[in-house]
């Protein structure tokens, strides 16, 4: 039976969580992040360090390599050592994780940021050693082995659009090892762990994914060259993301397990231990395989009593509640506020977009409100039943629709496709509770948005060229790029020129921009797309009283 350890006093939320310990040694200690600060508790519970960082943005990810500790922000990077501020780094783009080569074999520390624009940073100090181009922005990496391989170089990365890879990193350039494609078609890597699940000497790669699944990749039984990819061992999947996995023995100390949480809190575990046994209270029954001992069927009651305890106490709390938010109750209703995780990704293969809701509790309604034309195609996993409302035309809005979710569902998926103009997709979620409350989240809907950044632009095109030129600052011709193409940093760049390359997921047009204050070019080999820029910049500069020539 599974036992608490420790548990500590409610506090902040915490966005991060690392253990650490002496290079080469046990990683026995615990390191959390919260806001800005970063504590340290042993195996015990017990805390030995509180640092508060001093940074202006809170922690996102964190990496703890024996004295060193690396946490990052939205966009800043920093590196203490000893609790001691010694590196740091601005990044163009957000931050998604963090990493250090395994410093006791490289000798050096160095730090690797999986960035959105497509990236993975290397960090030498406090300088910008190189960056390796990825085909999707990077969500999460992790070392190979859990130590970097044999040289200490070795990292895996997990893509948005669920790619894995594997590559070693130098001081001034990467090699790539093998890269595993999405052939399933299975949702983005949150998190990626390393553990042998197999005894048979070498570490099997576990990765946990937003679409519920979990699999477990092995080594190629006949591995030919060091470029050949692991291959899928086993695979499971729940119904809702998964938030973390890890590698280890926790319920039975004979078996391997492999510990997973959620989204929503649940906390499960899968074991390579054979469990399907015909199990028996009755004791004089020769023909079951296994008989209950009688500490177990006194366990068993005792559990059984337990969650009749526990469902009559909920009963009564959500009756007591429900009486005190009467009309003519001197009770006060609080609205509850609850995490709602959300992204809309565009799926590059069909030119459509995933939108993606989850919530911590049981979602009731989902209503929809587009003031642009759009068309909600119907998702093969998606159980709400969705109902059209006919829109007034002077309403300004061109598509309302309802989904009615089904019993204790937390997660819905929609697919949209969008059409040719720019607008505004307005969301409102209505949790399965008492009072009840919408929470709402608004999308912007570009006309370019079936574009998708990539690293080059084939000259060899032939292309159209618009040259804008006007008195107009950085930061207004990166606000007007940001609402007719996607994957704009929210940053306004610092450099003095900035050049961005995209493709068109539709029908592969290809599409150069570069922008600067006073000065904008834009390059492509489809006269729509330049039309539809001119268009759109013209609009946003008339808007702001500010002369263009084209």
């Amino acid at each position: 039976e599974i036992q608490l350890n420790f548990k500590t006093l409610p506090g902040e939320k915490i966005s991060a969580l690392e253990l650490g310990g002496p290079l080469g040694g046990v990683q026995d200690k615990i390191f959390v992040s919260s806001k800005n600060e970063v504590r340290g508790y042993t195996k015990k519970g017990k805390v030995f360090l509180g640092f508060d960082t001093n940074l202006t943005e809170s922690i996102s990810s964190m990496h703890v390599s024996g004295s060193d500790l690396l946490v990052a922000g939205t966009h800043v990077y920093n590196h203490f050592k000893d609790c001691k501020d010694m590196n740091s780094y601005l990044s163009s783009d957000t931050i998604n994780d963090i990493l250090a080569l395994s410093v006791d074999k490289t000798g050096r520390l160095t730090g690797v940021l999986a960035c959105e624009d497509r990236v993975l940073r290397v960090i030498d100090r406090s300088s910008l050693s190189f960056s390796a181009t990825l085909s999707s922005p990077p969500t999460t990496v992790a070392l190979l082995n859990n130590d970097g391989g044999d040289t200490g170089d070795g990292v895996v990365y997990a893509t948005q659009d669920g790619q894995l890879g594997l590559l070693h990193i130098s001081r001034s350039k990467c090699n790539w090892k093998w890269m595993m494609p999405n052939i399933k078609g299975r949702e983005a890597a949150r998190t990626l762990a390393w553990h042998d699940m197999t005894k048979d000497g070498t570490q099997n790669l576990i990765v946990g994914r937003d679409d519920g699944s979990i699999q477990i990749y092995g080594e190629p039984l006949e591995r030919i060259s060091d470029t050949d990819p692991l291959i899928e061992r086993y695979n499971y999947v729940c119904n809702e993301s998964i938030t973390s996995v890890q590698g280890g023995c926790v319920g039975n100390t004979a078996f391997d397990e492999v510990i997973a949480t959620t989204y929503t809190g649940w906390l499960f575990g899968l074991t390579t231990e054979v469990l399907e046994k015909q199990v028996s209270l009755d004791t004089s029954n020769s023909n079951v395989k296994i008989k209950l001992s009688p500490e177990d069927k006194l366990k068993i009651e005792r559990l059984k009593s337990e969650i009749d305890d526990i469902e009559r106490n909920v009963v009564k709390e959500r009756e007591r509640y429900q009486m005190a938010t009467q009309e003519d109750s001197v009770g006060i209703s609080v609205i509850p506020y609850l995490n709602i995780s959300d992204k809309m990704t565009l799926i590059k293969e069909e030119s459509l977009f995933q939108l993606t809701i989850e919530m911590e509790t049981a979602i009731d309604n989902i209503l929809l409100q587009s003031d642009v034309p759009i068309k909600l195609l119907d998702v093969e996993k998606n159980s709400a039943v969705v109902s059209h409302s006919g829109c007034d035309p002077n309403s300004g809005n061109k598509v309302v629709a309802t989904y009615r979710c089904q019993v204790n569902t937390t997660k819905v998926s929609l697919i949209i496709e969008i059409g040719n103009e720019s607008g505004t997709l307005v969301v409102y979620v209505t949790p399965h509770a008492q009072p009840k409350a919408c929470h709402i989240r608004t999308y912007t809907l570009r006309h370019l948005g079936h574009y998708y950044r990539t690293h080059h632009f084939d000259n060899t095109r032939p292309v159209s060229t618009l040259i804008l030129k006007g008195s107009f600052s950085m930061a207004e011709i990166h606000n007007w790029i940001s609402r007719c193409l996607p994957e704009v940093p929210e940053k306004i760049p610092i450099s003095d020129t900035v050049t961005y390359y995209y493709m068109s997921s539709f029908i592969e047009t290809i599409l150069s921009c570069s922008y600067s204050r006073g000065e904008a070019i834009f390059k492509s080999d489809s006269v729509a797309t330049i039309s539809s820029l001119k268009d759109s910049l013209t609009k946003e500069a008339t808007m702001k009283k500010i002369r263009l020539d084209i």
